[in-house]
């Protein structure tokens, strides 16, 4: 199935674009879930999650809602990926809470972290193997057939971006596709509003990587000036 939502829900900056002037903090998820199936989660990059803050998510949202989950950057930015076994477990005991609504798991690291094969490694025999995971390396050195072949013991993949994807739309050794649209290349990170050739060009690349039953996730943060909500409304038009 392909899975198609943005990065974060909760913007101020959506308000009159998207959300409704006036509708409350806490009803924001509900809404966006009456337009969209799934989210990748920003806050849990920022914040360590409670258990009730999860059941709370939970019932905001419709049955068949999936959460992709951005693990917190104290594993990816001041770590490094050097996480023990409990470190790390603490965080996914919470994260289980979603249940049968838990996407995969996100760890977006540092753009200066160099590849190091054996903290991803030490890392990935660490995680419990029933999950997703998705990793999005912004360092050159970790394209490399090693890493990959780390990642395939775990069943995780790399992430696509649009800042890499030529190398990574060929390959055909991921077990599931995870996407995310940053926006367009020239303009300013996380804004602009990609065009019509654009959104048609990863059209046809997410009908390309999907491989069902393999699950294909595709999230758009170019949040600024809601340009996320109308993109992802637009390709999901495009995929029909």
């Amino acid at each position: 199935m392909i899975h198609i939502g943005t990065s974060g829900w909760y913007y101020r900056h959506w308000y009159g674009n998207f959300y409704p002037m006036g509708l409350k903090g806490g009803a924001l998820l509900g809404f966006y879930a009456k337009q969209f199936r799934t989210v990748e989660m920003n806050n849990t990059f920022y914040i360590f999650p409670t258990k009730e803050r999860v059941l709370n998510w939970l019932n905001e949202t419709p049955q068949d809602f999936l959460f992709a989950v951005k693990v917190h950057r104290l594993f990816t930015h001041y770590l490094h990926l050097r996480v023990s076994s409990d470190s790390i477990m603490r965080f996914i005991s919470v994260i289980e809470n979603f249940g049968d609504k838990l996407g995969p798991l996100l760890f977006q690291c540092h753009r200066d972290l160099k590849c190091n094969l054996a903290d991803l490694e030490y890392l990935c025999s660490n995680l419990p193997p029933k999950l997703l995971y998705a990793f999005e390396f912004r360092h050159p050195s970790w394209f490399t057939k090693d890493t990959y072949e780390i990642l395939s013991k775990l069943q995780a993949t790399i992430c696509i971006t649009n800042q890499q994807e030529n190398e990574l739309l060929s390959s055909t050794h991921f077990p599931f596709a995870y996407i995310r649209l940053h926006g367009p290349q020239e303009v300013e990170k996380y804004n602009g509003c990609y065009p019509d050739r654009e959104l048609q060009y990863w059209a046809d690349s997410i009908k390309t990587l999907h491989r069902p039953p393999k699950p294909l996730f595709c999230y758009f943060n170019n949040d600024v000036h809601g340009h996320a909500i109308k993109n992802a409304v637009e390709i999901i038009a495009l995929l029909g």
